[in-house]
């Protein structure tokens, strides 16, 4: 592996870019990623909730407003990630990343931030869970008994799946945090 090669440890460029880039992208990333699937779970809410008020709204506006607040929660959750490492020249004459403390507060407050992110989440969708119950409850009733049947598996079948994805979600959220 390259990083810890002797060459590479050798150049203080290296070893000062390598980690403040890799580690606040990451944490931008995924903490962007995550709330661009709350801000999409969302947008199935409203949908599913007020279909007159989503069929008359400008999607192109809504998304990208949803997506300057993603990036921007994802950036600004994750830019002290940049301050929170320093190179160290050793005895043997290589440099080696240092961890500072100073910075450990603004790593407790993005996680922290994940963590409603991933609680927004699960709300969204057991809310559209919820939604499309009732949507397919109202369809139901005006249907024969053998769509009302195809339509209440299909029901099922939803929820177990979106009770899924929010505890893959969660769990995945979780060993980021």
């Amino acid at each position: 592996h390259f990083l810890k090669s002797e060459w590479f440890r050798k150049l203080y460029w290296c070893v000062w870019m390598n980690p403040r880039i890799v580690y606040t992208l990451e944490n931008m990333v995924v903490t962007t990623s995550l709330f661009v699937a709350v801000a999409m779970s969302f947008d199935r809410v409203l949908a599913l909730g007020k279909p007159l008020v989503y069929k008359n709204i400008r999607h192109t506006l809504h998304q990208n407003v949803a997506l300057a607040c993603c990036v921007l929660i994802g950036v600004s959750s994750s830019i002290f990630q940049f301050l929170n490492t320093h190179p160290e020249l050793g005895n043997d004459g290589l440099y080696s990343t240092v961890f500072d403390s100073d910075f450990d507060n603004f790593g407790q407050i993005r996680n922290a931030i994940r963590v409603v992110g991933a609680l927004l989440l699960i709300m969204s969708n057991c809310a559209m869970i919820t939604l499309y119950r009732r949507y397919v409850r109202k369809v139901g009733t005006m249907t024969n008994s053998e769509e009302t049947t195809r339509r209440r598996k299909q029901q099922k079948t939803l929820a177990i799946l979106a009770f899924s994805e929010s505890f893959c979600n969660s769990v995945s959220i979780g060993a980021f945090v």
